[in-house]
């Protein structure tokens, strides 16, 4: 079997170029190969943890320490890294991929006293790269490369020259892959995603659910429950009384109409609620419905509408920008508000 070690020397294979001994085969070769069947029999290929990418100046990024398990089953690992990308299309946007891939050293062959080549000491490591994608109108990444593991996709656009954060995107990378522990079986995993900061399991090895205890009933926006309110507010199984996670900011296209009562909406720091033809943001029409934080710019009618019947609503902290024709309209005369910012 093939030793899998991370800078140490073959022993084993030491030990029988330098001497003549057909019993050295020796608990050292079994334990190794043991141990390495151990590991790619509970875990799956993968990162297993660091890896953020983070802006460093001009297109620079910087890709933190971390492990992974390689598809062909080593362990690696890197320090911080910085990697600066080729400079942009001036016409169209591209999107680059991280990529880890596996990089040896040593591979020192020998032949032992058995008449065997052998690899004598080989180091593993990671190699970072960036996979330059396509500029073009609509652009999408290079698929990944064969015996990689992807760690997050870079958009770079025309002309641009100090990439941002809002280019880094290793939570869409659907080929971002998390190391995932067996619980029995392949289909059978959990595994730490560390883009959602959360425990997840897969019954059938590819689709993953939360394992945390989460005081939210459900998440709306980019890689949530549901893709906007109205979503959430369609479905059957939301009850009256739920509370709503918004995770990033959305443009509006339509007003997303709260029709349960005693919703309870939250918005993550940042979140920012922007009118894309919707005119009205959101409209409260049922009772005792809320929602808190986040920012709502440039609605041409009004950013918040309470109906007649919806009595008891709360709005707090939100920001309203001065883009928006109103703030809030209460046809109710029972819509409360604190930490309200108008700015």
């Amino acid at each position: 079997m093939s030793i899998r070690q991370l800078g140490k020397i073959n022993w084993p294979a030491l030990g029988l170029y330098t001497v003549q001994a057909s019993d050295m085969d020796l608990g050292q070769t079994y334990l190794k190969s043991f141990a390495d069947e151990q590991i790619n029999a509970i875990r799956t290929s993968g990162l297993i943890y660091g890896g953020q990418i983070t802006t460093v100046s001009a297109l620079t990024i910087k890709i933190a320490k971390g492990a992974a398990l390689m598809p062909s089953g080593q362990l690696v690992t890197w320090d911080d890294t910085n990697i600066t990308l080729q400079t942009a299309d001036p016409s169209n946007p591209r999107i680059d991929r991280i990529e880890l891939a596996l990089s040896t050293a040593n591979n020192s062959n020998v032949v032992n006293t058995l008449n065997q080549t052998v690899v004598l000491d080989q180091i593993y490591s990671a190699a970072l790269t960036a996979n330059k994608g396509t500029a073009a109108g609509s652009p999408v990444a290079n698929a990944l490369t064969s015996g990689s593991v992807s760690l997050g996709l870079i958009t770079v656009t025309a002309g641009e020259t100090v990439l941002i954060t809002s280019n880094l995107s290793q939570l869409e990378d659907t080929a971002c892959q998390y190391s995932a522990l067996s619980l029995g079986d392949s289909n059978h995993l959990i595994r730490y995603n560390r883009t959602k900061n959360r425990l997840e399991l897969s019954v059938n090895g590819s689709n993953w659910t939360s394992l945390a205890a989460s005081e939210f009933d459900a998440t709306v926006g980019t890689g949530g429950t549901y893709a906007d309110l109205n979503a959430a507010m369609a479905d059957a199984n939301l009850a009256a009384g739920s509370r709503l996670l918004i995770l990033n900011s959305l443009a509006l296209a339509a007003t997303q109409v709260i029709n349960k009562a005693n919703i309870e909406i939250v918005c993550r720091p940042g979140v920012v609620l922007s009118d894309s033809g919707a005119g009205t943001g959101i409209q409260f029409s049922a009772a005792e419905c809320s929602i808190e934080g986040g920012k709502m710019s440039g609605f041409t009618t009004q950013a918040i509408l309470v109906d007649v019947g919806a009595t008891d609503c709360l709005v707090g902290r939100v920001r309203f920008a001065a883009t928006n024709a109103a703030d809030i309209t209460d046809n109710s005369d029972s819509c409360a508000t604190y930490g309200v910012i108008n700015e």
